[in-house]
């Protein structure tokens, strides 16, 4: 035991020092890369400043409207869905929403994109919102009622006051998401609504413009970096209490609710339409032949970023360098591909299968880490404490407490890193081979051309799976409650 408390610094200071060698890697040597690309490529044309000012217009103004809609239904829509429920509609990928709302007779263009943008922003800000109402103690708002404070009284001088750092960090986040966002903006705007993350697309694979990439690519690390860093202070203060939240909604909230989770799901039917309408073709059999490569991306994405994330939630971590690993869960993917990009240059490996994966680990170990801390969180901590004060080392506890205790949520969260995956396109769009190095990159080429009819069943074979898990463990659920003496 004490030769275990002996290791313990060591280990701190090895953790440390491995994380900050991964940030300096992943974040810094990318970015200084396009710095310096940046001095060689000269100071910006007055054509290149008209273009970053016409996309960053509209971009600001799309991702405002994005960002002030969810922080209105995120507090409704957090009270009538489960966090299970959120998890799943954001697995839902861009691709799919995009898709599904061209199918809804929605002309390609502002709205579309919008309402494919907004499909995917509510639930993340209505998951955002529900990990905050979990560090509010009901006793505050049950007190002011009993002093007589009407349900609206109460929600706005306790609630909504404690709520509020959730609700600007859940704008925020659906902000940053609309901006960086390359698929809606490509497939839902259908080229009218040419924004940064375009700009930014077309600086790197098209216009040879390095400027232009490294300046965008620095405001939105800057941007991303108080998201991060808010991000765990929500995660710090939702593992310290646990308070249930058992109130009723309020008629208000429901309505609410429902508005935003129709819109949630409005693509999907759209997509389920479309996948009926669809006419039979060969485009499947065509991107057939991704399909090992995309299992193999996702399975060895999957394997390392759990593991990854897990180590590092059992590590002793300073906050701001844990900030840092949870930052690649605010910057838009499209930068992580970019970066991605430049490490491959930089080391001579070409864009293909390992690139693709190392572009997609990071987000996938962010969230890894995330998920792990929060199912760590929900272990009473008074097991730990008893096993340390029988001398059980770190090791043995590891062993014989956490991994039987937590062995089903790393199943979960391997599952939602796995369904992640199938559906990115941003990040592999810059670390894909040519043809594309996994399935959601082969069908957004397809979609891009004439053949969008034809990926509508694709697409939503790769949708199904997330809401078919949804569905059985709320079944799963309901059938052990009577077993467990809670309520059916």
């Amino acid at each position: 035991m004490l030769e275990a408390d002996a290791r313990a610094p060591a280990l701190r200071r090895t953790t440390v020092a491995l994380v900050g060698l991964y940030v300096v890697i992943a974040l810094g040597l990318p970015l200084a890369r396009l710095g310096a690309a940046a001095l060689d490529g000269g100071a910006l044309t007055s054509v290149e400043l008209a273009v970053i000012g016409r996309a960053g217009l509209r971009s600001l103004a799309l991702a405002g409207v994005v960002a002030a809609v969810a922080g209105v239904f995120a507090y409704p829509l957090a009270r009538v869905a489960s966090p299970a429920a959120l998890v799943t509609l954001v697995l839902v990928s861009p691709l799919a929403r995009a898709l599904g709302v061209l199918e809804l007779q929605l002309p390609p263009g502002l709205a579309a994109t919008l309402l494919a943008q907004l499909a995917g922003a509510l639930p993340l800000a209505g998951l955002v919102v529900a990990l905050g109402l979990r560090a509010i103690d009901p006793a505050w708002s049950e007190a002011a009622r009993d002093l007589g404070a009407r349900r609206g009284r109460a929600f706005t001088t306790i609630t909504l006051p404690l709520l509020a750092p959730a609700l600007g960090l859940a704008a925020l986040w659906a902000g940053l998401s609309s901006i960086g966002d390359v698929t809606s903006l490509e497939l839902a705007g259908g080229g009218h609504s040419y924004g940064l993350a375009l700009a930014l697309r077309d600086a790197i694979l098209m216009d040879d413009a390095p400027t232009r990439a490294f300046l965008l690519c620095a405001v939105l690390v800057a941007l991303a970096l108080p998201c991060a860093a808010a991000s765990l202070r929500a995660l710090e203060v939702s593992t310290t209490r646990r308070a249930p939240w058992r109130r009723p909604a309020s008629l208000a909230s429901r309505t609410l609710g429902g508005i935003a989770l129709l819109l949630c799901l409005t693509p999907l039917l759209g997509l389920a339409l479309g996948a009926v309408r669809a006419p039979a073709g060969h485009t499947g059999a065509q991107l057939s032949a991704l399909v090992p490569t995309t299992l193999a991306v996702v399975g060895a994405t999957t394997a390392i970023a759990a593991a990854l994330g897990f180590a590092l939630a059992f590590a002793p971590l300073p906050g701001r360098l844990a900030a840092l690993v949870v930052t690649p869960l605010a910057l838009p993917q499209l930068v992580q591909g970019i970066f991605t990009l430049e490490l491959g240059e930089l080391v001579g490996a070409r864009p293909g299968l390992a690139l693709t994966i190392a572009g997609l680990l990071p987000a996938s170990a962010a969230v890894a880490y995330a998920g792990a801390r929060l199912a760590r969180a929900a272990v009473p901590s008074v097991l730990e404490d008893s096993a340390r004060d029988l001398g059980a080392a770190r090791r043995a506890r590891l062993r014989w407490l956490w991994w039987p205790l937590l062995a089903g949520a790393a199943l979960g969260i391997a599952g939602v890193i796995a369904a992640l995956q199938l559906g990115a396109v941003d990040a592999p769009a810059f670390t894909s081979g040519p043809g594309g190095s996994t399935l959601a990159i082969g069908m957004t080429i397809v979609a891009r051309g004439s053949g969008a009819a034809a990926v509508h069943r694709l697409v939503l074979a790769l949708s199904i799976p997330p809401l078919a898990a949804l569905a059985l463990l709320t079944w799963l659920k309901r059938q052990a409650r009577p077993a467990l003496g809670g309520p059916r």
